[in-house]
């Protein structure tokens, strides 16, 4: 027993050492993984290029003013959002609703532009409802 805790401990501090931050959230709850940045040029919508992944998986992209909710894999459709208005704060931070014990992982928010280029990640922490 004392052998498995260690294991989960060490594999736990693993994982989280690949991500910027660590958010928990509970099953069936909504949860914001946050991404902020400060722009260097004039902010402009149509020059903004977000793409949040985890995996292999689109979590939700916006590219040159649009969503581009028809390249979103399946199992984040209809589940997420991002603050469309506190883009031009840097607010690019993504809610994710009624997250699932298979949301759990690292997150990936790349911002680009022409010039200027951020990556953040944050790992998803999923803890089971407690009744």
């Amino acid at each position: 027993m004392c052998i498995l805790v260690e294991l989960l401990l060490i594999v736990s501090f693993l994982v989280s050492g690949y991500s910027d931050t660590i958010v928990s959230g509970i099953v069936g709850e909504n949860v914001i993984l946050p991404c902020t940045v400060k722009y260097n040029e004039k902010f402009s919508y149509d020059a903004l290029n977000i793409r949040w992944k985890t995996e292999q998986k689109y979590v939700k992209l916006f590219f040159y003013g649009n969503f581009q909710d028809e390249r979103q894999n399946e199992i984040f459709k209809g589940r997420t959002q991002l603050f469309y208005d506190e883009f031009p704060k840097g607010n690019l931070s993504l809610v994710l609703n009624n997250i699932q014990a298979s949301d759990a992982g690292i997150y990936e928010c790349l911002v680009f532009n022409s010039k200027e280029r951020y990556t953040t990640k944050t790992e998803l922490v999923v803890q089971g409802k407690v009744y």
